[in-house]
């Protein structure tokens, strides 16, 4: 007879746990809800539940102390950075379909940070702009660039998102540094600072809106140089 907790239990466990870390009910440091609490709430067993708390500590997202229960772990955006970036090179993921897929998600993240930010989000962004726009070597541009779009990212308050982009931007970012297609121009900075003012008024559509014609940079680069078109253009 197998006494292993059925999948369906644990999935259901590890659903409630995503979602309110990605929502941001769960922080880290906070402890997770008791094993009997847990397991009524969501009518599932209580070996469901230490199954799922289980999985959990294996991906590097809570950690269990013996006096305390599980709580969230400290470093919850970098673990799942990791098991994106472990992902990624598991799968054989050509570059434009890895550059569709941050286009994607940097729009969104856009449009979630002029919904989202806080005051603090936007003096972060405000500084990464700064900084952006400051006199640097062509070869340092990258780098800057990847600091303003992280800023953006962190408003958007949406850790899954930030953590994807953040794990697919080094090959973005080498593959850019490959053809020497990272330079400033005057139209990047327009759009750098079209994109804070969107933010700034809170308009997301707009915000959108500019993010997708700043990443028309992107779509033109791998039609010229990633080997074909980005996927369903």
């Amino acid at each position: 007879m197998n006494d292993s907790p059925a999948p369906n239990g644990v999935d259901t466990v590890l659903r409630y746990i995503k979602e309110r870390l990605i929502s941001g009910t769960l922080r880290p440091g906070q402890r997770l809800p008791a094993e009997r609490r847990l397991a009524g709430e969501l009518a599932v067993s209580r070996a469901h539940v230490r199954d799922a708390f289980r999985k959990l500590e294996s991906y590097g997202l809570v950690q269990t102390f013996p006096q305390s229960g599980t709580v969230v772990a400290p470093e919850r955006t970098q673990a799942l950075e990791r098991m994106a970036a472990d992902a990624l090179r598991m799968l054989p993921c050509d570059m434009p379909s890895l550059a569709h897929t941050c286009i994607l998600l940097e729009t969104e993240s856009v449009r979630l940070c002029a919904l989202h930010r806080t005051p603090g989000d936007l003096e972060r962004i405000e500084q990464a702009l700064t900084a952006c726009d400051g006199s640097f070597a062509a070869d340092e541009y990258g780098a800057k660039d990847f600091a303003y779009h992280c800023a953006l990212a962190q408003g958007a308050h949406n850790p899954v998102i930030a953590a994807l982009l953040r794990a697919l931007a080094p090959d973005i970012l080498q593959h850019y540094r490959r053809y020497r297609a990272m330079c400033t121009s005057e139209q990047l900075v327009a759009e750098h600072h079209e994109l804070l003012r969107c933010v700034r008024e809170r308009d997301e559509r707009q915000a959108a809106a500019a993010a997708r014609r700043h990443l028309e940079m992107m779509r033109e680069f791998f039609r010229n140089f990633g080997g074909k078109g980005l996927p369903f253009e």
